[in-house]
């Protein structure tokens, strides 16, 4: 799924935000995973048993994207039932995943899409063209399927059209006749 997850994300939860992903046709493509905990209550009522707040979990997908929004809110699955011992009384509350679209580094994807919209008149081919275009609406909307959409054109491109990079890795495994492997 995502390529990162806050340290209180459980295997379950990568599980669970992976599955509503899915259901919902939306990828994992350049996301963080984080849990927030807010209080459950205005009036802050404590837990008996540690004097504490009591505190809701909610689970939030950072996508990232150059023009900041908070998307939908994504109903999850709830957790299987434990494989041992007895399962609750009463099902667990369904729980929500909050999409939020933001750049993690402020104005760094809105750059990359500049330079790319600049670039993208000195692509000489229309396959070029539409890999720049599709990249670039993939950093300002964080549209996972104009990522995958611009890695298709990119793989798919005749070997005559040269040397080039993706988002700044150089592509030298496709010209092995011209590369020289050093074991």
């Amino acid at each position: 799924m995502s390529g990162y997850y806050s340290p209180s994300i459980t295997e379950s939860d990568v599980g669970r935000v992976g599955g509503a992903l899915h259901q919902s046709g939306i990828t994992a493509y350049n996301t963080r995973l984080f849990a927030q905990f807010k209080p459950k209550h205005s009036d802050n009522t404590t837990s008996a048993s540690q004097n504490k707040p009591a505190l809701k979990r909610q689970l939030v997908l950072s996508i990232f994207a150059a023009l900041p929004r908070v998307g939908p809110l994504l109903p999850l699955p709830r957790p299987a039932p434990p494989l041992f011992g007895a399962p609750p009384r009463r099902a667990p509350p369904r729980a929500q995943l909050r999409l939020v679209y933001e750049d993690p580094a402020p104005g760094a994807l809105a750059r990359a899409a500049l330079c790319l919209a600049a670039a993208e008149r000195w692509a000489p081919a229309p396959a070029q063209r539409a890999f720049v275009a599709a990249l670039q609406r993939h950093l300002l909307v964080g549209d996972g399927a104009e990522h995958v959409k611009a890695q298709q054109l990119w793989v798919s491109r005749p070997p005559q059209d040269g040397v080039d990079c993706n988002l700044g890795f150089m592509e030298s495994y496709r010209y092995a006749k011209t590369c020289t492997l050093i074991p």
